[in-house]
């Protein structure tokens, strides 16, 4: 569906402090096509400053995603496999475990949320978030369809490249 732009999400707002309108996307890797509702970074190593920073932006963001579902599938493990219910009772299942996360992340417990628990940064080396240790024997998202983008899915990363770099964002 997100391929096919088929979900039901909002079309299009303004990038914060700027005049430019841009769709909602979603952050995907070199695994997923470019296409105007997902972003994925430019290819290659040696790339422009604009592009290399367009990438770090990108995979930053990833990052957060990542360790973000990683924490909550660690913690409620109904989101180590397939979810078999009906669809409209999966969505209160995942909203459920994303409230019960939430209310319990405001106690700031240490025995239930500590900062070894994310991915960060200790003299520049990138240490993995415990987190990672456990096992979710979820397979990977294979995409079935020829990573064709269009040249309106170019333009869109080309002017998101060119927002981050004139705002520093």
């Amino acid at each position: 569906m997100i391929l096919r732009a088929e979900l039901d999400i909002p079309s299009q707002d303004y990038l914060p402090g700027s005049n430019i309108n841009s769709p909602y996307f979603f952050v995907g890797d070199s695994a997923f096509p470019l296409k105007p509702n997902l972003m994925r970074p430019y290819p290659g190593r040696n790339v422009s400053t604009l592009k290399a920073n367009f990438n770090y932006k990108l995979s930053a963001a990833r990052l957060l995603i990542e360790n973000a579902f990683g924490i909550l599938s660690n913690r409620w493990r109904v989101l180590h496999k397939p979810i078999h219910a009906a669809p409209k009772n999966v969505d209160k299942i995942i909203l459920a475990t994303i409230v019960l996360q939430n209310y319990l992340m405001l106690d700031r417990d240490p025995n239930y949320f500590n900062e070894n628990l994310v991915d960060h940064e200790v003299n520049g080396s990138l240490i993995p978030g415990t987190w990672r240790d456990t096992d979710t024997s979820m397979n990977s998202v294979k995409i079935g369809q020829i990573n064709c983008s269009s040249e309106e899915a170019f333009n869109l990363r080309e002017t998101i490249a060119n927002y981050f770099t004139a705002t520093n964002n």
